[in-house]
């Protein structure tokens, strides 16, 4: 509750009432209600990043089976905050350990293909066929210039 004996949700209420969009949240409400409460009434913007990627790769090197939610407890964040740090260095979760996320050449070739699909019809005729070859489907791009 605030000074005034309003909840969180009334001040949300309240708040998003007057600038006609939802510009707050019950999570931001309680933690300013939080921050006040402690007699800190600066409302200055502060970075919430408590987590350091270098040392979160560190962390993980060293012991790569670690879930999320270990991490997340490790480092006092949320599971989100620590899956959104490992996407950032590039790591997946394989067979219960954290790995670098790493394309292969058929992969890269199929993202590659799709690129250049997803932007050539401006420039270009495409035709795709796709022949079966023993199970895998093999990509057959014929590329004309028009004009």
């Amino acid at each position: 509750m605030s000074s005034t004996g309003a909840t969180t949700r009334q001040a949300v209420a309240n708040i998003n009432s007057v600038f006609g969009i939802q510009v707050a949240t019950n999570a931001i409400v309680a933690r300013c209600f939080k921050k006040f409460r402690s007699g800190n009434f600066d409302l200055s913007y502060e970075t919430r990043d408590n987590v350091d990627n270098e040392i979160l790769k560190a962390t993980d090197e060293a012991n790569s089976s670690q879930s999320a939610r270990e991490l997340s407890l490790m480092y006092n964040v949320s599971k989100q905050t620590i899956l959104t740090h490992l996407a950032k260095i590039g790591k997946v979760k394989k067979l219960d350990k954290w790995i670098l996320h790493e394309l292969t050449d058929a992969q890269k070739k199929r993202r590659l293909f799709l690129f250049f699909l997803a932007t050539a019809p401006n420039h270009f005729s495409i035709k795709s066929l796709r022949a079966m070859n023993k199970g895998s489907c093999t990509i057959i791009v014929s590329v004309h210039r028009n004009g």
